[in-house]
């Protein structure tokens, strides 16, 4: 009995670790017109066959975007995050997305919807679980450079800790 329940317990911590996460941008982290944005991901917890991607944006307003694009032809995973100058114009209703970079239309990770501000907008202020303040800042590339930094340390224990959660949770259903 015991060994099938670890069976089980292991099978949800696989789950919790396969899986790949788009962090940054976000319904509450966004990207500003013409300056640099921080792209991030939980890096630690990509399957093995998912290291390398194409990074596309999508919107599904035509006036903001008419296609989905490409921004990144082929982004590695151990980056964990990457900060770029996005030309795109200013809307909500963004989408980032991980793909094949064999096949686009194989989507292994899509962002949570986001906003990109006009020019001159200030950046969102972002906080890591232990409630440390993060990025955030109205010099770009000083606030870009902080939230990638930020973001990579946030990645590994946001992941870490979810299988740490994983596997304490089966270990209380044990007992």
């Amino acid at each position: 009995m015991f060994a099938r329940q670890l069976l089980v317990l292991s099978a949800a911590a696989v789950a919790v670790y396969g899986q790949l996460t788009i962090t940054s941008p976000s319904s509450s982290i966004w990207w500003i017109e013409s300056e640099q944005g921080n792209l991030a991901w939980t890096c630690n917890t990509a399957p093995s066959t998912e290291q390398t991607w194409t990074v596309m944006v999508a919107n599904p307003s035509v006036t903001l975007l008419t296609d989905t694009q490409a921004l990144i032809a082929e982004q590695p995973n151990y980056d964990c995050s990457v900060v770029f100058t996005p030309q795109l114009t200013p809307g909500s209703g963004y989408t980032i997305l991980f793909v094949n970079p064999l096949n686009s239309t194989d989507v292994w990770a899509t962002s949570q919807a986001f906003e990109v501000k006009p020019a001159g907008s200030t950046y969102a202020v972002t906080s890591s679980a232990s409630g440390a303040s993060g990025s955030g800042s109205s010099t770009p590339t000083a606030g870009g450079a902080a939230a990638s930094q930020s973001s990579k340390a946030e990645n590994v224990r946001a992941g870490t800790a979810g299988v740490v959660a994983a596997v304490m949770g089966g270990l209380w259903a044990l007992l």
